[in-house]
């Protein structure tokens, strides 16, 4: 079929109807199409566009278009049936193909379910297909999902906001340049030669300081605009390793305990090797051990990249560097004084403080290692407010009141070049085996990620200065709950549904959970736990899910489990939950997560938390 042809193998006017053979070729077609009556009802559709729109062809076709596919019900300024509606009228009114540009039209929830709309943008395009005498006899509506690609456009709004900055200072420096050259105009015509020559050469050499003023500061802006996008692409990258790493962290983690277990207490038997056995059992305490430092690793390549889950609260930075300072000094050692200089009635900020307190380690550390021979660290905070020039003049910063956290050594420095790679993962210049190069690259994913900016100053010799900038907080402090510690009993032979694709993961988690007591079903995708929990005459306590999955995420496996078993809890499990569960990295409200790679001790505990009353 083509764009306005008269060849057509259809049936609504008496000719005749496309043939089986026919019917196959266009429903695998690669593209997404439906094919529709003038009346605007779905006669056939691609299995492309069915996977697409996550419909059934048996539940589509002989329904009117805007039935199968409303507007969002929860968007009030939605328009996609109203833009598709004008164009379907233009198709039949003028014959012609109608090229619709990218719409915004959300779908509705697998099989018609509970739940919200799912964001979708659509490039769609309507092609009249006409009978021997020009009648339209069905119009062909073809789609392109172009979802990733808008969200792909939204990453590059501070590159067009940059742009667009750098366009203004262009025209104000044209627009200045003309009135320079409007004024020496008029000494021309007042002037004599000489003075005309001089005044020339003065305009001329003003013009030329100026333009190369405008360079460099277009060069400047341009090359921390890279710097920003290659940090973000690595940060992606980071985020997605330490995903894949923790999974099989929580495998060896679990395994190296259950083994370490078995050995103490063949260690501890009547007719043991003990000599042998002790070996055996210190090499797998190494194991267990080399984990855990991959572990803290993983953690830390999720702070660099912005997918950590915080929990940031109202804090006062003065509070924290008090109630850390005492370890920093231990960090530090003798040989560094530590000084701090806090300045009173200092605004609040929105920030983890586990984070903040992790920022000043880290920093500790590098200038402790930067001072080997004894110096000065000093810490000091202040009320800065950020005016249009400087948030002009440096990426990701906006104007507005910040507070300002600086940290000062007294050490060797840094030369340019290092300065430049230095928010760089696993970038350092220590010796071999001293240094992971993850300190500063995790400082700057957390000031990032808490909305504020991270700069550093230094040159050889001199010292280095990292000066961390966040944004104040209008938010009202929450008060301070009392920490109860819950009591403890037996699981009282709970059943408990595990949803994994991993299969290890799965594996050593039904088996943490069946040494507790607790009874356990397992499902490796989400619709197999959906099935599951509506076939089963077992009670089911709580479902215990993987948060990304083939198919069906977890936060939909919980929705469709509670449709048919409301009372059950639900507990997420992941190592990498941001791009679900998170906005701007900050659990959604309800949402009980436990962080792979997670320990027996770790899991039992996250779960007797939620069979818990509440106080």
């Amino acid at each position: 079929m083509t764009d306005g042809s008269r060849e057509v193998p259809a049936g609504a006017d008496g000719e005749q109807a496309p043939g089986p053979h026919f019917r196959r070729l266009f429903e695998s077609a690669p593209d997404a199409y439906l094919v529709l009556d003038p009346d605007l009802r779905i006669l056939a559709a691609s299995d492309a566009y069915l996977a697409a729109t996550r419909t059934r062809r048996d539940t589509i076709v002989g329904q009117y278009l805007f039935d199968v596919f409303p507007d969002n019900p929860d968007d009030p300024n939605a328009s996609g049936v109203a833009n598709t509606q004008a164009s379907m009228d233009r198709v039949r009114r003028d014959l012609c193909p109608d090229t619709m540009p990218v719409q915004q039209h959300d779908i509705c929830p697998v099989d018609g379910g509970s739940g919200p709309f799912e964001t979708r943008y659509w490039s769609p395009r309507n092609s009249p297909v006409l009978g021997p005498e020009g009648q339209l006899v069905y119009i062909i509506h073809r789609v392109e999902d172009v979802t990733e690609f808008v969200r792909l456009h939204d990453v590059g709004t501070e590159q067009q906001q940059l742009t667009s900055m750098l366009q203004q200072r262009t025209t104000q420096m044209e627009a200045e340049i003309l009135r320079r050259s409007a004024e020496l105009a008029d000494a021309n015509r007042r002037l004599g030669e000489a003075a005309v020559r001089e005044a020339t050469a003065r305009h001329e050499a003003q013009v030329e300081r100026e333009r190369r003023q405008a360079l460099a500061e277009r060069e400047q802006l341009e090359a921390q605009l890279g710097q920003s996008q290659r940090l973000e692409s690595l940060g992606q990258l980071a985020g997605g390793v330490a995903h894949d790493f923790n999974n099989l962290l929580a495998v060896i983690l679990n395994y190296s305990a259950f083994v370490e277990e078995e050995l103490a207490a063949a260690i501890a038997g009547p007719d043991a090797d003990a000599e042998r056995w002790e070996l055996a059992h210190a090499d797998v305490e190494q194991i267990r051990r080399a984990a855990e430092r991959a572990t803290a690793l993983t953690h830390q390549l999720l702070a660099f990249g912005r997918r950590e889950i915080v929990r940031p609260r109202v804090v006062d930075l003065n509070d924290i560097v008090v109630d850390i300072e005492n370890l920093l000094r231990r960090t530090l050692g003798e040989h560094v004084q530590l000084h701090t200089a806090l300045a009173p009635r200092l605004c609040p900020v929105l920030a983890d403080p586990g984070q903040i307190e992790q920022v000043l380690v880290n920093l500790a550390v590098n200038a402790r290692d930067a001072m080997p021979a004894g110096g000065t660290l000093t810490i000091d905070t202040a009320n800065v407010a950020v005016d249009d020039d400087y948030a002009a003049q440096h990426v990701g910063v906006q104007p507005g009141p910040h507070v300002l956290l600086r940290v000062s050594d007294s050490g060797t420095g840094m030369p340019r070049d290092v300065i430049d790679r230095a928010f760089d993962p696993f970038f350092t210049t220590k010796p071999k085996g001293a240094g992971t190069g993850l300190g500063l690259a995790t400082v700057y994913g957390i000031i990032n990620q808490a909305g504020g900016s991270t700069r550093i100053y230094s040159e050889p010799g001199l010292g280095t200065t990292i000066t961390a900038l966040l944004p104040v907080t209008t938010a009202v402090p929450e008060p301070a709950r009392p920490v109860v510690a819950p009591a403890r009993r037996p699981p009282g032979r709970q059943t408990v549904l595990v949803v994994e694709d991993e299969e290890a993961i799965r594996e050593v988690t039904r088996r943490i959970l069946t040494r507790n007591g607790y009874e356990v079903l397992t499902a490796a995708t989400g619709a197999a736990a959906v099935e599951l929990a509506e076939r089963t005459d077992r009670d089911i306590h709580l479902l215990l899910t993987d948060v990304i999955m083939p198919a069906m995420l977890g936060r939909e496996v919980a929705e469709r489990v509670r449709a048919h078993r409301p009372h059950v809890q639900v507990l997420f499990m992941s190592g990498y939950a941001h791009p679900v569960l998170t906005s701007q990295g900050i659990l959604d409200p309800g949402v009980v997560l436990v962080d792979k790679p997670f320990s027996e001790a770790g899991l039992i505990t996250r779960i007797q938390e939620q069979f818990e009353p509440p106080p």
